[in-house]
Parts: structure tokens; C-alpha cells; sequence
């Protein structure tokens, strides 16, 4: 996993801005660090600003004071003698002792046997361990830290009641989560059916900040959930706000077959044909299947849907239950630009002069293969784009990339590389094995 790569659950707490700042997935956790993150994720960053520690290695002018002076308020920290060693690593063992004592289990945890035993016991009845693969005394990472923290997101708490002279009370909170009593999120479980670019059913219109989970439709915070349309899905929704603020795949059920454009043979009475492996397979598709084409519904299920030019069919089981109960189609083309108009916004392909791309009141704005928008008047003589339009006209996705090919060998010859993104621009490059670039015959 790369810094830019992060598991779902880290998303998932970014997008509840719970995420620390600076925070790195792959570098080892200090236990300052783990405070920060578990005071922040109980809303209570703020609350012990004025308060003395007993810790001669903290002091006030430490960014994190605060956060330490709560955790030490709460009964969460007890430090090694008089210091807390802030920088140094947490180990899976501390944190766990922490989380469950700010979760409110530490007096129980104490009855059960203390520090570690105890601690761990409470842990495993809450799930906090789950996907966590440490040893107890082993260091852990902000991914591992960030995985300890989704889950008591997540789990049952005892709710802080009163706070005052180094001792702290809890209330019963009825089985609600940390997420719900300290920031009034319910978290919830349904099957994503639309967002403003895919609806697997239904004449839905939905705007940029809209989705529909089962048959409600609710509002978000703008963020694209385009590729878990289909899927079973947590969503995590803020009852001060009135919206959802993170959506996630669902760890249970959720189980996918996706078939490329190439591997596809045919569709015929209800069931689609394909090759594995050099094998012929075929995959029943029901009449009570959800079937959406480029980001609409089909509305007629035949040979040419499964047709493709090109993409991939992703056959989505949502409950776990062995049937597949939504199709999802990709079908693009690709137009090699020859030439633009832009009054009439027509793209006419450089290959194939049958092959014309009438834009019309579609916003003319593409994306790159670098994720840089790109704009109708941008686009250039052998750009090519990728087109998703749906059956009935509605949905159209472009996007500009350049078409790779293989270098199966390099000859003595000086290898320009032309990189347009927004801006042109000329780098010098070096090739590996692996490489892909675009060849043309035109010279420049």
C-alpha cells in the first residue's frame, strides 16, 4: 500500500474529517500520535486545554497537549512513572488499552485481569481487532492505528457522563456507536441503486450531491460513489447535517465477476457465454437481474447489449447468496481525433470517417489519462477519446487518454516522448521493460 493508496476505512474516516493532520499510513505510530487520533475521534480535542499533566515530558506548548491533557483527564493515559514518552512507538498492546478505555470498558477490562490480558480480552469481544495481524508488543503504523480506530468508530461505547479531579463517569449509551454518540452519525447497510452518473433502476434524475440506497434517495457531501452502484454498502449518515457524509463496500456479501469486451461470446436465452482460461463458460442472467447500461438502466435485454466494442461486464452478487442480482455494463468506443468543430461540437475520427462524435449539450469537458480536465477546445490531432454513452442518449462519459502499445524491442534510435496533459509540454524519458508510451508515425 502507498501513502496515495489508502484502505477503504482510512477514506472512510477522511471523509468524516476524522483523519489527522499529516497523517502517513506506512510510517510507525508514536503514542502521541495514537492520542491525537483517539481524542479526535471522540470529539473532545478541545475540552482540557487548562488542565496540569504529571508528565515531565509534556508540556503546553506541544501541539498535542490538549489532546494529552483529555486523554489524561478521561483515564485513558497513565504514562510509565512521570513521563509519557510522546514520541515514542506505540505498540498494538498500548493502543488496544487505550481504545478500550476510551470506548468506556476500562474498569471491566481491569476486573478481567489489567493490562495487557484484560485489555485484549475486551478488545476481541468488540471487534477491535479485526483486520489487525500484529503481535502485542510490536509496533503498529497509522494503517494499523487507522484500522483499530474504524472499528471503535464502529462499536458499542459507555458514554463519558462526568469529568472532574483526575476521575471520569460513564453512562450506559444503549448499544449506540462512538460514531453516534460523540459526532451523530448512524451508520447503516442497503444496496447503493444511483448516483448522478449510474442507476441500475428506475427513471431516477439525480443531482451531484444525491444517491439512493434501497429505495430511499438521500443527500451527501458531493463525493462520487460511482463505483460501488450495485454493491451492498455502509453508509455513515449525519443526523445534524442531513446527509451522508462517507459511503464504503460492505465486508459482508458483495461477491463480483467482471468479464472483459474480449472474452465475451454472446448473450442467448438468459444466459451470457464467455471464455476462462481458454474455457467456455456460461452464466445465467435472471429476468429479475438490474441491468445497467453505461450508467442507465436497459431497457431492453438482448444479443447487442452484450455486444461491446469495448470495456467489461462486472456481474455483482449483493447479498452473498450465490445469484448474481446486478449487471453492470461498460461499453466505450474510441475515437482517434482527426479533426474538431467547435461551433457544431462535432469530433470526426481520423481512421474511420464514418465514425462522428456529436457532443450536442453535453458538457464538453474530458479528463486525462493524469486526471487533468481537458476542454473541447483543447483537444488536438490524435488525442483519443474514450466515449461512454447510454442507450438512451442521457449519460455520456468522455474520457482523453493516449493509446498504449507494447514495445516489443528498441532499436538504436532516440526515443522522444511527447506528455500532453492541459498544458504541453516535451520531457525526455526513460524506458523500462515494461513501459508504455504512444507510437505514431508522425514526426514533429
Amino acid at each position: 500500500m502507498t501513502e496515495q493508496d489508502n484502505a477503504p476505512y482510512i477514506e472512510v474516516i477522511s471523509d468524516l474529517n476524522l483523519l489527522p493532520d499529516n497523517f502517513k499510513a506506512n510510517s510507525k505510530f508514536t503514542r502521541e500520535n495514537f492520542v491525537v487520533f483517539l481524542i479526535k475521534a471522540m470529539g473532545l480535542s478541545d475540552i482540557s486545554n487548562n488542565k496540569s499533566v504529571p508528565f515531565s515530558d509534556v508540556s503546553q506548548d506541544m501541539a498535542s497537549y490538549s489532546a494529552l491533557a483529555t486523554a489524561y483527564d478521561l483515564g485513558i493515559i497513565n504514562g510509565n512513572g512521570n513521563e509519557f514518552l510522546p514520541k515514542s512507538s506505540v505498540s498494538l498492546n498500548q493502543a488496544i488499552k487505550m481504545t478500550v478505555s476510551a470506548l468506556g470498558y476500562g474498569q471491566l477490562a481491569h476486573a478481567k485481569g489489567g493490562y495487557p490480558t484484560g485489555y485484549i480480552q475486551i478488545a476481541y469481544s468488540l471487534d477491535l481487532l479485526d483486520g489487525i495481524s500484529k503481535n502485542p508488543d510490536e509496533s503498529i503504523t497509522g494503517n494499523d492505528a487507522a484500522r483499530i480506530l474504524y472499528n471503535a468508530l464502529n462499536s458499542s461505547v459507555m458514554q463519558v457522563a462526568e469529568i472532574g479531579n483526575g476521575s471520569v463517569s460513564y453512562s450506559d449509551s444503549s448499544g449506540k456507536t462512538m460514531l453516534e454518540v460523540y459526532h451523530g452519525i448512524i451508520p447503516f447497510e442497503g444496496q447503493l441503486r444511483g448516483t448522478k452518473n449510474r442507476v441500475i433502476s428506475g427513471a431516477y434524475e439525480l443531482s451531484q450531491n444525491q444517491v439512493i440506497i434501497d429505495n430511499t434517495t438521500y443527500k451527501t457531501n458531493g463525493a462520487s460513489f460511482d463505483s460501488l452502484v450495485g454493491y451492498t454498502v455502509r453508509a455513515y449518515y449525519s443526523k445534524n447535517k442531513g446527509i451522508i457524509e462517507a459511503i464504503e463496500k460492505s465486508e459482508s456479501g458483495n461477491k463480483t465477476l467482471v468479464i472483459s469486451a474480449d472474452d465475451i461470446s454472446g448473450f442467448a436465452n438468459g444466459y451470457l457465454s464467455y471464455s476462462e482460461n481458454d474455457k467456455e463458460k456460461k452464466i445465467a442472467i435472471g429476468a429479475d437481474c438490474d441491468i445497467a447500461y453505461n450508467g442507465r438502466p436497459a431497457s431492453v435485454v438482448n444479443a447487442a447489449l452484450f455486444s461491446l466494442d469495448d470495456g467489461d461486464v462486472t456481474l455483482i452478487d449483493s447479498t452473498g447468496d450465490g445469484s448474481y442480482d446486478t449487471v453492470i455494463i461498460s461499453d466505450f468506443v474510441n475515437y482517434v481525433v482527426s479533426a474538431v468543430a467547435s461551433d457544431e461540437k462535432i469530433i470526426y475520427d481520423l481512421y474511420d470517417t464514418a465514425k462522428v462524435l456529436e457532443i450536442g449539450e453535453t458538457d464538453e469537458i474530458f479528463v486525462d489519462d493524469f486526471g487533468n480536465i481537458m476542454y473541447f477546445e483543447e483537444l488536438k490531432k490524435y488525442d483519443v477519446i474514450s466515449v461512454w454513452k447510454s442507450t438512451d442518449g442521457k449519460n455520456i462519459k468522455m474520457n482523453t487518454k493516449k493509446a498504449p502499445c507494447k514495445i516489443q524491442s528498441v532499436f538504436f534510435y532516440v526515443v522522444f516522448l511527447r506528455i500532453r496533459t492541459s498544458v504541453e509540454s516535451k520531457s525526455f524519458c526513460t524506458f523500462g521493460l515494461n513501459s508504455v508510451c504512444l507510437i505514431t508515425s508522425i514526426v514533429e
